[in-house]
């Protein structure tokens, strides 16, 4: 009993340390140039280690966990939880929902700010609704001028610029962002709810948590900001509206469903995959036959949305086909060889569909949610289509679960998980299935968003630039700059990477703002000591200059006021990703 009881408090603290500890705090790590030395911040390999020894000494002490301290406390918060839901559902919902989005929010907030955003794609979206709101049309600079309805599908944006004419800034974007996507878990809850209610409150208890912590939706907040995120907690809100028994719900479920088509042209696949899982029977209980004649309309508004994203929206700009089209010309030329692929071009398809990376993306997508939407097939096929375009596409830059691209299949993923948790929850092993959920979420929930916060820590120079010297540039000059600070200087008609210093109408921009201290995606260092040396030669002259920034104008001064440069500043340079992937822009 001595021995049993040492190895339990043994156990206890180990969890304590190697657990809860990087859990909450973020944990600990140290590096010298760049090179990790040590970390302790990514919880999946110590929940494994701890998972598998409580394993055993369960199987030796049934009693095991009764009598683990942390065990217990574990216990006490999930009843606690429990007991919160269940006499205010909304309020505690409400509350859980803005603490994550909090935290989300302030993890991208704080990346943003230690220059770890890029033009590709924050830049993009944050200069886009500035210049929507001050007269010059629904066109970012970024992409040379072009109308972003051209480039996505994502008027939802347009209808975001309200908010983001209160604080034109980045900022507003990546907060939008990371509460949206927070608010999914209420979403959730209510499409599990007719299925769990009555029979598995805990498990209808937990399932938000599950949505909280699913590392591919934080990875897609943290990259970034993107309109098709939003997609997640938009959809999942249309698939609870529509699957209720009230008049008033279903209608406000109807209104989702149109955003959520707003959001991108891969939006009308994932609402077809939605109408074909109804179609197939997933309705909840009490709706199934309603909703399988819903279904098909759905399906078909999906195709004729997409259709007209994919055809329409061109040939009204002039242009011959999508821009993103050549990501599927190795199937040919129009969408019907795509639909063929399978048939028409077989030695093609299947091996890239089913190609190792593929296959990883999935496994990355199914492992936090413990695999368990592949027990409820007919609402698994709702993610099919999410899967498909990104398995079909060229390349292998889009199976990455460190960008936003598992957003689309996740819509199907999570409506699928409360049958699946029914059928899980038939089996008389019913705290086996809970301990293999709780395993896979903690074992691939990766680094917290504290880790994150903490992480991305803006260096002295990055914050004397950000907060003193931006606000000084002329918002009425046009200006090209180093890839890093772009989304720093998009509150202005006109800014675009070093490479580009021509403005829509072929002028020559008015500032140059080059940075080789930074990323400069996708200029080389040869390439940015080339332009330094151009830019005289090009009618520029150095104008500011402070630690590895250095601000050149061409006719008249950029600078409305001249903060004087600390005199220790040094290089500010975004934060080496030794512990973190690097991001890499999207083409």
């Amino acid at each position: 009993m001595i021995g049993a009881g040492w190895g339990i408090r043994v156990w206890d603290v180990l969890v304590a340390v190697l657990f809860a500890f990087p859990f909450l705090t973020g944990g600990l790590w140290w590096s010298e140039d760049g090179h990790l030395k040590f970390e302790l911040s990514d919880v999946g390999v110590p929940v494994l280690v701890l998972s598998a020894w409580a394993w055993l000494a369960y199987r030796r002490d049934p009693e095991f966990f009764d009598r683990s301290r942390m065990a217990r406390a574990g216990w006490w918060l999930s009843r606690r939880w429990m007991q919160f839901l269940a006499r205010s559902p909304v309020r505690a919902l409400g509350i859980a929902a803005l603490v994550n989005g909090s935290l989300y929010s302030l993890a991208s907030l704080r990346r943003h700010w230690a220059l770890g955003s890029s033009s590709f794609d924050l830049g993009i979206y944050s200069n886009a609704p500035w210049n929507l709101l001050h007269g010059f049309g629904y066109v970012s600079s970024v992409k040379g001028g072009m109308n972003l309805l051209l480039d996505h599908q994502s008027p939802i944006l347009v209808l975001l610029s309200g908010v983001f004419a209160i604080y034109p800034h980045p900022e507003t974007l990546l907060i939008i962002q990371g509460v949206g996507l927070a608010l999914g878990g209420i979403a959730l809850f209510f499409v599990a709810r007719p299925y769990l209610d009555k029979t598995q409150p805990g498990w209808l208890a937990a399932l938000p948590w599950i949505y909280w912590a699913y590392l591919p939706m934080r990875n897609a907040n943290a990259f970034d900001f993107h309109p098709e995120t939003l997609m997640l907690p938009i959809f999942l809100a249309a698939i609870a509206g529509l699957q209720s028994l009230q008049a008033r719900a279903r209608v406000i479920g109807a209104v989702f469903v149109v955003l959520g088509l707003m959001c991108k042209e891969t939006a009308g696949p994932v609402l077809t995959g939605i109408g074909l899982a109804w179609i197939l029977g997933a309705g909840s209980p009490g709706r199934r036959r309603d909703l399988q004649r819903l279904g098909f309309g759905v399906s078909i508004l999906g195709v004729a949305v997409f259709l007209f994203d994919m055809k329409g929206v061109p040939k009204y700009f002039g242009e011959a086909q999508h821009p993103y089209s050549g990501y599927f010309e190795h199937y040919g030329t129009s969408l019907l060889d795509v639909f063929l692929a399978p048939v028409l071009k077989p030695t093609i398809f299947w091996p890239q569909v089913f190609g190792p990376e593929r296959i990883q993306f999935l496994m990355g997508c199914l492992a936090p949610l413990a695999f368990l939407p592949l027990l409820n097939p007919r609402a698994l096929v709702a993610a099919l289509p999410g899967f498909l375009i990104l398995f079909m596409s060229a390349g292998t830059h889009r199976v990455s679960l460190q960008y936003h691209y598992a957003i689309e299949p996740a819509v199907g993923l999570f409506f699928a998980m409360p049958g699946a948790i029914l059928t899980a929850t038939r089996s008389s092993r019913r705290s086996a299935i809970g301990g293999w959920v709780l395993f896979w979420v903690l074992v691939s929930f990766g680094r917290s968003e504290l880790f994150r916060i903490r992480y991305f820590s803006p260096s002295p120079s990055a914050s004397f630039i950000r907060q003193k010297l931006t606000p000084c540039l002329d918002g009425n000059r046009s200006v090209a700059a180093s890839d890093a600070w772009i989304p720093h200087l998009s509150s202005r008609h006109w800014v675009s990477n070093l490479h580009e210093r021509r403005d829509s109408r072929g002028r020559a921009v008015d500032c140059v703002w080059k940075d080789p201290g930074v990323a400069n995606w996708p200029l080389t260092p040869e390439h940015l000591h080339s332009i330094a040396v151009t830019l005289p030669g090009e009618g520029y002259r150095l104008e500011y200059a402070c630690g590895t920034l250095q601000l050149w104008s061409r006719d008249q001064e950029c600078l409305r006021c001249r903060p004087e440069c600390p005199a220790n500043a040094g290089t500010v340079e975004t934060p080496v990703e030794t512990t973190v992937e690097r991001k890499v822009p999207p083409s």
